[in-house]
């Protein structure tokens, strides 16, 4: 939280695109037990953030129910009000 959000990097599939920033989603999504689930305000208009869209519930082959866009680690860090929140969000 300190240094911000930084830009991962990530091969989305074998032999993929390499994307950099974040996954943020609508939905927390903790995997394990010391995942960590951030609360961001979104300070940006609907149109920008369809610009970051990647998933949007529907998308092939995983059918997730959630949406999820991909920003890079400097737009995030100008979003307004972050909450760290234990992973157990689910429960």
């Amino acid at each position: 939280m300190r240094d911000g959000f930084l830009d991962g990097e990530i091969a989305l599939h074998p032999g993929g695109v390499e994307r950099r920033g974040q996954f943020v989603s609508d939905t927390p999504l903790p995997r394990k037990s010391t995942d960590v689930v951030i609360e961001i305000d979104w300070d940006g208009t609907d149109e920008e953030l369809a610009g970051y869209e990647y998933n949007t519930r529907v998308w092939p082959p995983h059918g997730n129910d959630y949406r999820e866009w991909h920003m890079p680690g400097s737009r995030l860090n100008r979003c307004g009000r972050r909450i760290v929140r234990s992973s157990d969000v689910n429960r």
